[in-house]
């Protein structure tokens, strides 16, 4: 004799959890993109990835629920629960990171090397341009204060090179580490303006003209480049973006000549939001490693 075996119907909420969590990781990588392209405001690409954070936080909700009409019912759906909370604690765990590192951390979002005399940012017009505008103010007291709290590790660099190989190798490290270059000018030192001032390049002689012949074009002479009055320290400004956000930070290194030495000074900036989230620091720490094997490679 045959008999019907009725199964017991999934839980309502064990599926809308996992079709909410889902959905949530779908908007969440949308949010991402959209800030990482710039293809929409940072303020709505957030909009976007914060409203995937509710709805995973929705999901967690819906999957306790679950949990108790499963429990009570005997109803089908535990596997949904547990893959929509997996999912939803995978989105959830980038935020928390952030919580915690805020409770940590000081609410700064601009480092540097040296917070009594920190390199300054150029104000060239290409370079506010590529910062879209913005350029980082002087750090106050009270930073500075938070800074050597914070971070106590953060110091200038000294290499024992001179300074237009210990710029070659800077130049060389910010490349490594992938950072868009917008500005940068050559360490000038005494004895660079006490040698003789680069002369133009002379005329090319006239070209002979003879009949059923075009006239060959004479291209302009070329003016010696301007001579720099006094010393100067070198300079590369640079664009550097987080990892998951790709959010744009700001970054100016000053290359100054010691006796038989160069000092690096870096100074990283966030552009948006006050808290930077121990993000700048790592950069920071993260170039003198880079430099460091430049410097390795080297000898």
């Amino acid at each position: 004799m045959r008999r019907l075996i009725l199964e017991e119907p999934h839980s309502e909420a064990a599926v809308w959890s996992l079709r909410l969590a889902v959905f949530a990781i779908v908007l969440a990588g949308i949010g991402a993109a959209l800030i990482r392209s710039a293809v929409v405001e940072v303020t709505a690409g957030l909009t976007v990835f914060g409203t995937a954070i509710l709805l995973s936080c929705v999901a967690l909700l819906l999957a306790g629920a679950a949990v108790t009409v499963i429990w009570r019912t005997g109803r089908r759906g535990i596997s949904y629960v547990v893959l929509s909370v997996f999912l939803a604690l995978i989105l959830l765990a980038y935020p928390s990171w952030l919580a915690y590192t805020a409770m940590r951390l000081p609410l700064i979002n601009d480092i540097t090397t040296d917070v009594n005399d920190p390199p300054v940012f150029s104000s060239n017009e290409a370079a506010v341009k590529a910062r879209a505008g913005r350029t980082p103010s002087e750090i106050t007291e009270t930073r500075r204060l938070e800074q050597q709290r914070a971070y106590g590790d953060i110091q200038p660099i000294v290499i024992d090179v001179d300074v237009k190989e210990g710029y070659v190798l800077v130049r060389e490290a910010v490349r490594s580490l992938g950072w868009r270059i917008i500005e940068e000018a050559n360490p000038v030192t005494k004895e660079d303006l006490s040698a003789p001032a680069p002369t133009a390049r002379p005329a090319p002689p006239p070209a002979v003209l003879r009949r059923g012949t075009a006239a060959v074009p004479v291209p302009p002479q070329r003016p010696a480049p301007p001579r720099p009055r006094e010393p100067r320290d070198g300079r590369i400004d640079a664009v550097d973006k987080s990892l998951i956000m790709g959010f744009p930070d700001d970054i100016t290194i000053r290359v100054r000549s010691l006796p038989d030495q160069t000092r690096i000074d870096i100074r990283s900036a966030s552009r948006y939001g006050r808290h930077d989230f121990g993000a700048n620091a790592a950069r920071i720490k993260k170039f003198a490693r880079e430099l460091q094997a430049q410097l390795d490679a080297d000898q």
